[in-house]
């Protein structure tokens, strides 16, 4: 029997603000732990990943968690964190995302679909040195 769209709508509602996104954010790891067998580290990536997301944007919901706030998101952490970081803490509110939209909770489809192409890993070019520049190393005088 399909539930009319209105009566969805207000129980999304009543759920979204039943359960504030910390909480389920707490009972996703402590489920996900249980069923994959997360080593201490995964574990504790996802705590920092949970804590920084409510240190950036404590009043998170997941009808607010749109792409001008993932960028909100990703623009506070930049400044400390680097791109290959940033990106595994976006895997995993993805995953999180994932996982409350199979709980039947009302998940922003802009989660989903946020492109991660911005973040770049960060890798340089290694330029190896020439035996010239390598002999000008080695008889560098450093006595001074």
């Amino acid at each position: 029997m399909a539930i009319p769209e209105g009566l969805r709508t207000a129980l999304n509602e009543i759920r979204e603000t039943s359960i504030d996104n910390n909480t389920l954010y707490a009972q996703y790891i402590e489920e996900s732990n249980i069923q994959r067998q997360w080593s201490k580290s995964t574990y504790e990536t996802e705590l920092r990943t949970r804590s920084k997301l409510m240190e950036v944007l404590p009043k998170i919901t997941f009808a607010t968690l749109t792409t001008s706030n993932l960028n909100k998101f990703t623009t506070t952490l930049s400044a400390t964190i680097a791109n290959g970081k940033l990106k595994d803490y976006v895997k995993k509110l993805k995953a999180f995302g994932k996982w409350a939209k199979m709980k039947h909770y009302p998940v922003c489809e802009d989660l989903e679909n946020y492109s991660m192409n911005k973040f770049h890993d960060g890798q340089k070019e290694v330029r190896f040195l020439e035996i010239e520049e390598v002999r000008c190393l080695w008889e560098l005088d450093l006595s001074d």
